[in-house]
């Protein structure tokens, strides 16, 4: 963002929600390098950063860091930017900001200078920024998708508002993830300039999908990075230049504004290039499908009838219908024959989060049982004369319908709907009857790989059968139980050190990857200490009834901290800390831990006493090496299982793509 956005020495910088200040030193680090400045002018580009914060906690984290980055006198404010007035008058050069998403219960009170009537965070940090720039500034904004596309009065405002008034020259959305651990919402950055934007007669729209990291919890570190090229396609249109990529697309306003919603989802406006270059005729769902819609019941009419079902938001995406998460409900609430499910029908997912929207369940094996289907849901019942719910399947699987889904929600609460008028216009290809039997066969024999795979990933737990010879011992004979930091107290703090906080152990998995490397001096307070061969063990509830575990290996000094809720057990010379892994993760263990859990609600912790006390089977080191290397040889297999799972997954996608047009 400070990339594109390129601030100069003598501009002024303000991130008005400014958190710990990075915007405003990653801009300050810009500048200098950029610039070779003498000692004065240094010190007059300090005074050109200014953040303001309405916590006190984070007003004091931001003037640590300027104050570590040299700034003498940092402007950094205690302050209110939505409803206070006392610096509305200040405007700036350059604003960047990653703003709150949340807003308060019953919303935000502002004053009446905003140019957009609205009580929502987000909507009053844009306007905010867009109404403080200079004549010529600029703006990067980190958004939630709400801004994009939610149809509510103050979002359409102020999409409005952004393009009429000639602030917004790029969107570029960026893939849900790239804020975990922390959040997995889907976010894009809004990139305003009245300079640019009041020449071009379109907006750029720029999607990435990679960003150099995994966008799992662990983040680890990719070869895929779309910023880049993304940075240098930004820079190309604001010199003029026409931008045609893969990645990115311009949008007339006009067209735009054609809805009267002002939807800035990029995908919205995407030429359909994928089924124009398949072979078959490319049809709309509504042409070969029809759209039964859901019934509306409430508690009142629950039932303890067992003929009449009717399947809940909960249904199984991949795997049909459970029968688990299905509510029974008197018979007379069906006024619809249609209604019943069929084999073959597809329900999907028509009001739920955004994410979600457009969750489809393919209905199989539901025998002679008479079941409907509530409201948030609407069936396909696809033309088998024309197409074979098989074949449609997969394609409602496909990225293509995702983003289509994604561009067609109508979000004006927490709940996004999508209608049938817009679903209906998914367009698929569709090849002759006997060609479609063909494509089936293949990919159900694919499938079969696939679900044999998984059922063997899903059921596999390590198993040791006991020898009724072997001495039985409890965990604290054979166990140093949170082994105490001072052992290291005399490292210097400037070592690095592996820090992994919860969500760095997986459930069921004995390996880990610490998320960073941090230096021990900051870390050695407030955080659970341990090294390499230490077992990990979640306490709290309920990641320790989810199995998280993990064995530290490969630790940066050998050594780790992490998260306060861990639970550390170092074995002595008579355990193989493999071994022990490999007794504690089983169901066994993980019941009797919650029986004796201390604590109420949600804060229910494992307690030492149980660690402590809990029995274990001891044979021979000898005897323990031979369980641990069969259990690693199966774990291969199970590992080779995964792999199938990929490959076969690839396959079923590269059909469909193939059926698409080879793209």
């Amino acid at each position: 963002m400070v990339e594109v956005l390129e601030p100069k020495k003598n501009e002024t910088v303000l991130d008005p929600a400014c958190g710990t200040a990075g915007f405003l030193i990653s801009a300050f680090k810009h500048i200098m390098s950029n610039n070779k400045l003498t000692p004065d002018e240094k010190k007059s580009l300090m005074q050109n950063f200014t953040g303001y914060d309405i916590s006190p906690d984070m007003v004091r984290l931001s003037l640590v860091n300027m104050y570590l980055h040299s700034f003498p006198t940092p402007k950094i404010y205690e302050y209110d930017t939505l409803t206070s007035e006392e610096r509305w008058n200040d405007s700036f050069d350059v604003i960047l900001a990653n703003p709150p998403f949340m807003t308060p219960k019953g919303g935000i009170r502002p004053h009446s200078r905003f140019s957009v009537s609205a009580n929502r965070s987000e909507v009053l940090f844009v306007d905010y920024i867009a109404e403080h720039l200079n004549l010529n500034g600029r703006a990067a904004i980190i958004v939630p998708e709400g801004i994009i596309f939610q149809s509510a009065n103050a979002y359409k405002a102020l999409r409005k508002m952004l393009i009429e008034n000639n602030f917004l020259w790029a969107v570029v959305s960026l893939p849900a993830g790239v804020f975990q651990p922390y959040s997995g919402v889907k976010t894009s950055v809004l990139l305003l300039d009245r300079s640019i934007s009041k020449h071009k007669e379109d907006i750029l729209f720029i999607k990435i999908s990679n960003d150099g990291f995994e966008l799992g919890a662990q983040r680890r570190e990719s070869a895929k990075n779309d910023l880049p090229e993304a940075l240098e396609l930004l820079k190309n249109y604001r010199l003029g230049e026409v931008v045609e990529h893969a990645i990115a697309q311009s949008v007339l306003k006009t067209k735009i504004a054609e809805s009267g919603d002002y939807n800035l989802t990029g995908d919205r406006y995407k030429e359909n290039t994928r089924v124009a270059q398949t072979v078959y005729p490319i049809v709309k769902l509504g042409d070969v499908c029809e759209f039964i819609r859901g019934i509306t019941f409430s508690a009142k009419d629950h039932a303890d009838e067992n003929y009449i079902l009717v399947a809940t938001t909960k249904a199984s995406q991949a795997n049909g219908l459970r029968i688990e998460d299905l509510v029974k409900v008197r018979d007379d609430i069906i006024k619809n024959e249609k209604t019943y499910l069929k084999n073959g029908d597809l329900l999907i997912s028509v009001a739920n989060s955004s994410n979600l929207l457009g969750r489809k369940t393919f209905v199989k094996n539901i025998e002679n049982r008479k079941m409907s289907f509530g409201a948030f849901m609407g069936c396909l019942r696809p033309n088998n004369e024309l197409i074979l719910s098989e074949f449609l399947n997969p394609f409602l699987e496909s990225e293509n319908y995702k983003e289509f889904c994604l561009s067609r929600a109508n979000t004006t609460t927490n709940i996004s709907n999508l209608n049938w008028g817009d679903l209906s216009q998914f367009e698929i290809p569709l090849p002759p009857i006997e060609i479609q039997n063909e494509i089936v066969a293949q990919i159900e024999e694919w499938q079969k790989i696939i679900d044999g795979a998984k059922q063997v990933i899903n059921i596999y737990r390590p198993t040791i059968t006991i020898d009724s010879e072997w001495e039985i011992v409890k965990l604290g004979e054979v166990c140093e139980i949170n082994p105490k930091k001072s052992e290291i107290k005399d490292l210097s703090p400037e070592t690095m050190v592996s820090f992994a906080p919860m969500d760095c152990l997986n459930s069921h998995e004995l390996s880990f990857l610490p998320k960073e490397n941090r230096q021990l001096g900051e870390i050695y307070n407030g955080y659970t200490y341990f090294k390499n061969g230490d077992i990990l063990i979640a306490k709290v509830t309920p990641c320790f009834e989810n199995g998280k575990s993990g064995l530290a290996e490969n630790l940066t000094s050998g050594i780790g901290f992490g998260s306060s809720e861990f639970m550390v057990l170092r074995v002595n010379a008579t355990l193989n800390e493999r071994f022990l892994y490999f007794v504690l993760d089983n169901p066994k263990f993980i019941e009797l831990g919650k029986e004796q859990m201390s604590g109420t609600g949600g804060l229910r912790r494992l307690t030492r006493h149980f660690i402590e006390n809990y029995e274990i089977p001891l044979p021979s080191l000898e005897t323990q090496t031979k369980i641990v290397e069969q259990i690693e040889k199966e774990r291969e297999a199970v590992e080779s299982c995964k792999i199938l799972v990929e490959i076969f997954e690839t396959k079923i996608k590269a059909k469909i793509d193939e059926v698409w047009g080879n793209i």
